[in-house]
């Protein structure tokens, strides 16, 4: 779909160099068949033509208007954020997937904009049983499957398997009354943690 490959081509950062930009984007690199980042440097001169490319205008659709939510975001805050703020939320993502799965043996998977995450443990399960690559998130393994049709039917693959429908925005909400501390102690390993937390 269109609409997937923009989302995906959206993520890329861009920093000044000597006559000209570099930008870094996570891109699914075809050899490994995993998501790497590939940076290129772009001159002054074709930067904003470059940029014009990543947002793959020739893929939009009559009708089907698509809203780009783009954060600038300062070196230092970045910096910040990916030692500390991703790491937790990430963390936080996989403790609710844990914590609301219906059945502790289950394999849950987040339904987050249309596309299925797996995190920790449940993804490991499944990266074996799919014979799918994991991905390495803020220190958390992660398995995404393909937004639409195709990314679920994959997922229906797996045994044991439940959905849980949810958002950033309420995981976020759901992380405010509930610690990750209180769920998991400091001193154990959450990604080797394959006890259900008492709701």
């Amino acid at each position: 779909m269109a609409i997937d490959k923009i989302k995906n081509s959206l993520r890329f950062t861009i920093e000044r160099a000597d006559n000209g930009y570099i930008i870094t984007q996570l891109k699914l690199v075809s050899k490994s068949n995993q998501y790497e980042n590939v940076k290129e440097v772009v001159l002054d001169s074709n930067v904003s033509q470059r940029i014009g490319q990543l947002l793959q205008l020739e893929n939009v659709r009559k009708g089907v208007p698509l809203v780009y939510m783009i954060d600038v975001v300062k070196e230092d805050t970045l910096k910040k954020r990916n030692e500390t703020e991703t790491d937790q939320f990430m963390l936080l993502k996989m403790l609710y997937a844990k914590y609301n799965k219906h059945y502790p043996h289950n394999l849950v998977g987040l339904m987050i904009d249309d596309r299925i995450e797996m995190l920790g443990d449940d993804a490991v399960i499944a990266s074996k049983f799919l014979d799918k690559p994991l991905v390495k998130v803020g220190g958390v393994d992660c398995l995404f499957f393909e937004a639409g049709p195709d990314g679920n039917k994959e997922y229906a693959k797996l045994p044991n398997k439940e959905v849980i429908e949810t958002s950033n925005e309420m995981i976020e909400e759901w992380g405010r009354t509930h610690s990750i501390e209180e769920i998991v102690p400091p001193s154990s390993d959450v990604n080797k943690n394959d006890k259900q937390p008492k709701k």
